[in-house]
């Protein structure tokens, strides 16, 4: 798995705000609930913003662990930059068991 980094402009960084208290009590279970997937399917095509800020379900409780997804549909797309991209950001003995 590989995690971008991206550069937004301020000035277009207006991002949909989706905090822990607001999403149903299953929001972090797998396979994913419909509650999410229906979050994100509606904020995707109502277009209404660039970004989405969402709670990490690695690290929910806290703020400097959300998510930001990126509206592919959205006409601002083309203003964001990838910066860097980091390769294999799990450690590989998180997985030893599952092969």
């Amino acid at each position: 798995m590989r995690l971008g980094t991206y550069e937004i402009d301020d000035s277009l960084f207006n991002p949909r705000v989706v905090s822990i208290g607001l999403l149903n009590k299953d929001w972090r279970d797998f396979p994913y609930p419909d509650t999410t997937q229906s979050l994100g399917s509606e904020w995707l095509k109502s277009n209404a913003s660039l970004c989405l800020v969402v709670p990490s379900c690695t690290v929910p409780d806290s703020v400097d662990w959300n998510c930001c997804v990126m509206n592919p549909l959205h006409p601002d797309r083309g203003n964001i930059k990838l910066i860097t991209i980091t390769n294999d950001i799990y450690n590989d003995r998180l997985f030893k068991d599952l092969k």
